[in-house]
C-alpha cells in the first residue's frame, strides 16, 4: 500500500514527478488497475525463484552436447530448438507445475494489498474461504469447509492435467508409442 496507495505514494509521486499525470491516482479503489497491480506484484515476487528454476535447468545440460552440435554445424536456431529446448522440457514442466502452484497461494497477497476489493474484484478463492470463517458476518463454516475442498479438487485436477500432460509431451519426445489415452504401450 505504501507504493500503490491512494495518496502520496511512491508510484504517484513518481508519475507526477515524470510529468506523466498531474493528479494522484488511487490504484488499489479502481477494479481493473488493483487487479492488474496484484498480477504484477505476484509475477515480480515469483519471477525471482523462476529465474533460478531456469538457470538450473540450463546448467543441467552437458557442454559436450553443445560442442558435438558445434562440430556438426548446428547454428545457434538449431542448436537451441533440437538440443535445448528437448532437454529442459521435464525441467519445464516442473517449473510450470510450481508457477501454477504459487499462482493458487496468493492469499497473503490479495489480503494485504486489497483485502479482496474493491467491490470482490481482487477475491481469490482462498481469500474468499478466509472471508467465510473470519468475515464480518457470523461464521459460515460449513461453506467455508465445502469451498476449501472443492478448492482442494480443483488444485489436485489442475496438478494430474499437467503432470499427464508432461508425460505425454516426454513420450512423445522420446518416440515411445502410447494409447489413445496417453497411456504407454508395452508388447510383452
Amino acid at each position: 500500500k505504501l507504493i500503490f496507495g491512494s495518496g502520496k505514494s511512491l508510484f504517484n509521486n513518481l508519475l507526477i514527478h515524470l510529468g506523466i499525470i498531474d493528479h494522484a491516482i488511487p490504484w488499489l479503489q479502481n477494479s481493473v488497475s488493483a487487479m492488474i497491480i496484484l498480477i504484477c506484484v505476484g509475477s515480480w515476487i515469483a519471477m525471482g525463484t523462476t529465474m533460478i528454476y531456469w538457470l538450473a535447468a540450463l546448467q543441467t545440460i552437458p557442454n559436450d552436447v553443445y560442442e558435438s552440435a558445434k562440430i556438426d554445424g548446428a547454428g545457434p536456431f538449431k542448436t537451441f530448438r533440437y538440443i535445448t529446448i528437448p532437454l529442459i522440457l521435464p525441467s519445464a514442466a516442473v517449473i510450470l507445475l510450481l508457477t501454477i502452484v504459487h499462482g493458487f497461494n496468493v492469499f497473503d497477497l490479495a489480503k494485504t494489498l486489497t483485502d479482496g476489493g474493491p467491490y470482490y474484484a481482487t477475491t481469490t478463492v482462498d481469500l474468499y474461504i478466509y472471508d467465510l470463517v473470519f468475515g464480518n458476518f457470523s461464521p459460515r463454516i460449513g461453506y467455508a469447509s465445502a469451498a476449501g475442498i472443492i478448492f482442494g479438487l480443483m488444485s489436485f485436477i489442475i496438478t494430474t492435467s499437467l503432470v499427464l500432460f508432461g508425460n505425454i509431451v516426454r513420450n512423445r519426445i522420446n518416440g515411445k508409442k502410447m494409447d489413445k489415452n496417453g497411456i504407454r504401450k508395452v508388447r510383452i
